[in-house]
């Protein structure tokens, strides 16, 4: 990853953490896969897995950890399985400070 903060780094391991835990307990996921992508701006990490239609993957911890770092976690279940698609800024907003939003 480019240069970064480490409670940025921190922020994206717990959240990656918790779906892959969730994904898990469903008893119903065979497949996981992460991808990240990083721009000028921040990085995106995508989670998607394949677990069974109705297995919650939505938890609000997730979201109120991205948007304290000054992003964003969303959350989206389909038939196909489950994307969580969490954005971070490469530096915590300070604060007072508004965070640049993904391009």
């Amino acid at each position: 990853m480019a240069e970064h903060d480490a409670p940025q780094r921190s922020t994206a391991v717990r959240i990656v953490q918790e779906v892959v835990t969730s994904a898990i307990e469903t008893g119903t996921v065979t497949t996981i896969r992460v991808e990240l992508a990083e721009s000028a701006q921040g990085f995106e990490v995508r989670i998607l897995d394949d677990r069974a239609s109705g297995s919650s993957v939505a938890s609000p911890t997730m979201s109120d950890r991205a948007a304290l770092a000054g992003g964003r976690c969303r959350m989206h279940e389909g038939p196909d399985g489950a994307t969580v698609e969490l954005w971070l800024p490469l530096r915590a907003p300070l604060a007072g400070q508004t965070p640049p939003r993904p391009s």
